[in-house]
């Protein structure tokens, strides 16, 4: 990352002087806001093939519950006085389908659109938040093949 608020060498969001939240996507790319399992390079390395392109990135209203899922991995829960940690994440395309199924997608998670701020700039991204995430922890078996630490 050259500069806070810069990725890739585009600005995140045009000034605008409204600081309306962008969808803007460099040419060909996906935006993930990540927060567990998928900012640890080796798991980057697993999935993708590759150490992602990152910067540090807050999610308002959320928190980070560190095992959630299965007892074992993250997931983030609506808190209107929290702020989720984690990174915006720059994919390629098709990489998508592969966080779908490493997240095991619907069974475990769900992918949703969220606004994230990076630096000053606000952006549109996706996030994965846990299927049933208003019921407490979830059960599944989706996540071995690549899981987070076995």
């Amino acid at each position: 990352m050259e500069e806070e608020g810069r990725l890739w060498g585009a600005p995140l969001l045009a000034s605008n002087g409204g600081g309306v939240v962008s969808d803007w996507q460099p040419m060909g790319r996906v935006l993930l806001f990540a927060y567990g399992t998928l900012r640890d390079s080796g798991v980057q390395q697993r999935v993708f093939g590759r150490t992602l392109a990152t910067a540090p990135a807050r999610l308002s209203g959320w928190r980070v519950e560190a095992t959630m899922v299965r007892g074992r991995y993250p997931g983030i829960v609506r808190d209107p006085e929290a702020v989720a940690l984690g990174e915006l994440q720059e994919l390629r395309p098709g990489e998508l389908a592969k966080c779908d199924l490493y997240e095991d997608v619907p069974r475990l998670y769900r992918r949703r659109r969220v606004d994230v701020r990076c630096g000053r700039q606000a952006v549109r991204c996706w996030v994965y938040v846990p299927a049933n995430a208003n019921r407490g922890r979830i059960a599944g078996r989706g996540l071995s093949r690549l899981a987070w630490r076995e």
